[in-house]
């Protein structure tokens, strides 16, 4: 019985959470439908261990810790959206790509804080400006969505 009421618990924080992520557009809409999805999928499975770890607490205690999860993924994924469009942008101003990719670093330290692999982002990062001439919109998506990747540990 307990097993079914965590199960509920569960299912009903990650809609709670997962729910704006869906229904916001603007989180994907310079990308492809295979591309939104996936980066949705993403979103939704960041979101499950805190859903996870806030089982034990009630719904004043946990709505906090989600929501700040639900608040770091939601400014992840508006990155990945807008740094599709404006990185292959011959037109865009390199001060305004800068400050984008900062603020997606700097997003990621918060989501992973650990300074493993922070060198190897800071060199896609800027390489990713380096190659921006060639770069088409779907392979800034696969380069970001590779940092949103957690480190493979060996």
């Amino acid at each position: 019985m307990m097993e079914e009421n965590e199960r509920r618990l569960r299912r009903r924080r990650l809609r709670q959470v997962g729910e704006p992520l869906t229904e916001n557009s603007s989180l994907r809409d310079a990308l492809t439908d295979e591309q939104a999805t996936e980066l949705l999928n993403w979103g939704l499975a960041q979101l499950d261990p805190v859903v996870a770890q806030t089982l034990a607490l009630d719904d004043a205690a946990a709505e906090p810790l989600l929501a700040a999860q639900a608040d770091l993924v939601r400014q992840l994924m508006h990155q990945v959206n807008r740094l599709v469009t404006l990185l292959p942008d011959p037109a865009a101003e390199m001060a305004e790509v800068w400050q984008q990719l900062l603020l997606f670093s700097q997003l990621l330290r918060r989501q992973r804080p650990t300074p493993a692999g922070a060198e190897q982002t800071t060199a896609a990062l800027f390489q990713l400006v380096h190659d921006r001439a060639s770069l088409r919109p779907d392979d800034v998506f696969h380069h970001l969505m590779q940092l949103l990747q957690p480190e493979e540990t060996a």
